[in-house]
């Protein structure tokens, strides 16, 4: 903006006043802004000094006795609440502070924790651990208003789940994620309503996606082809969250939940292409007064009601045309799924021309956006659809090689026919 300045006022766009106005606007815009990289350094740094502590206090570990080893184990807990209490009381305006404290006050919880079990024997499994030492962490989310501490948790619960949710394969005790992954939701959602534009926000718009699916991931257990639908609902669900104006402040927010709920669609539906899946996949599930007690179940109708509680709420919202009725995707593969019980090779079908049709709308909307990612990314499905079909069936390698070779004369005619527009635009 400012470098255009100097050119608006030599077309009389703008008055000397005016430009000057912009100039001392974007002047203390800039100073207000936290320095990114001294925030970066100031907490890897916090953590390097906490793992440095810990190092030295392990190299001559077997030479004290159990008090010391003892209060070693608290030294760098109570540091880390000090520089905390310094970092909330005179330093609370400045970021830097805030969350370096908190990421060495995060990882001294797990440390001491670890350090006392050690020293006393105490016995215990590492999901055990990891829980622990999230639900010590979660108020301190709260008490500093650390956005870095929120992500450290959300890793660490994504870490309990996958442990938990699939290695022992579905436990209530997996149930647990959810409770944790929802009590850090009010953090997230002050982060949307007061600084929607910052890293933090868009990291949290990645991350929360991403354990909303290794969560759900963990209900399967002997009915996985019921997860289909539920996946199928979630990543609809999705679209239509990303709908919501909050996620329209940024581009980089708008690419959270949308791109996840789109490209989740679309890798639910590749393996339904497959011919292998449908002949077989109500043969494979339990009856129905099984079914109902099953966790797979369970996930089914949450996420379907989630769907369609948000589709009648927020269906009025603004999106874009070409994509916006992916948003009705998990009501269409309902149907197509059920209709496996009396036609799999139709339902099979059915999934074919569904991905190719998503594929078809996903390249509309980048031409009609100017948008090269979004246009190769609609090619992509295209080509994915039309690959799963030749896998699937007993064409030659020479029809095969043909329709690729069209394929990739079509990626390259389509990004020249965007790059020529832009230039003429340009022009």
């Amino acid at each position: 903006m400012l470098k255009d300045l100097q050119e608006l006022l030599n077309a009389n766009v703008i008055s000397q006043s005016t430009a000057d106005q912009i100039t001392e606007y974007y002047k203390n815009k800039k100073n207000k802004e936290p320095n990114r990289l001294i925030a970066v350094f100031g907490i890897v740094g916090a953590i390097l000094v906490g793992m440095g502590i810990i190092l030295i206090v392990a190299h001559n570990w077997d030479n004290f006795n159990r008090f010391t080893k003892s209060l070693l184990a608290f030294l760098p807990l109570i540091a880390g609440q000090i520089l905390a209490a310094y970092a909330m009381i005179k330093k609370k305006d400045q970021k830097v502070w805030i969350e370096g404290t908190s990421a060495f006050l995060f990882f001294s919880v797990g440390a001491c924790i670890a350090m006392i079990s050690q020293i006393y024997h105490i016995s215990g499994e590492l999901p055990d651990f990891i829980l622990t030492w999230m639900l010590l962490a979660l108020p301190q989310i709260y008490i500093m208003n650390s956005s870095v501490a929120s992500l450290f948790y959300l890793t660490g619960i994504n870490y309990y789940v996958m442990e938990v949710g699939y290695s022992r394969f579905y436990s209530l005790e997996s149930l647990i994620f959810w409770v944790l992954l929802i009590a850090m939701i009010p953090h997230y959602i002050m982060l949307l309503k007061k600084k929607a534009e910052s890293n933090y926000a868009v990291l949290h718009s990645r991350l929360i996606p991403i354990s909303i699916m290794i969560g759900l991931g963990s209900s399967a257990e002997k009915n996985e082809e019921l997860m289909f639908i539920a996946f199928m609902s979630l990543f609809s669900a999705f679209l239509l969250l990303g709908s919501l104006p909050v996620f329209h402040r940024t581009s980089k927010n708008t690419q959270s939940f949308s791109f996840f709920g789109l490209l989740g669609i679309v890798v639910t539906l590749i393996p339904l292409t497959f011919d292998w899946i449908w002949p077989n996949l109500f043969r494979s599930l339990e009856p129905l007064s099984v079914l109902i007690r099953t966790s797979e179940l369970h996930a089914v109708v949450f996420t379907t009601l989630a769907a369609l509680f948000l589709l009648v709420r927020h269906d009025h919202l603004p999106q874009t045309k070409h994509i916006a009725i992916f948003k009705f995707s998990f009501i269409v593969f309902i149907g197509i799924f059920f209709l496996a019980a009396i036609s799999p090779g139709f339902s099979q079908l059915l999934s074919n021309l569904m991905l190719l049709f998503i594929g078809i709308r996903i390249i509309q909307n980048g031409i009609a956006e100017d948008h090269l990612g979004i246009l190769n990314f609609g090619l992509l499905v295209l080509a994915t659809a039309v690959a799963c079909k030749f896998f699937d069936s007993q064409l030659s390698f020479v029809i095969r090689g043909l329709v690729f070779v069209a394929l990739g004369l079509g990626f390259f005619y389509t990004n020249y026919l965007i790059i020529k527009k832009r230039k003429q635009h340009e022009q």
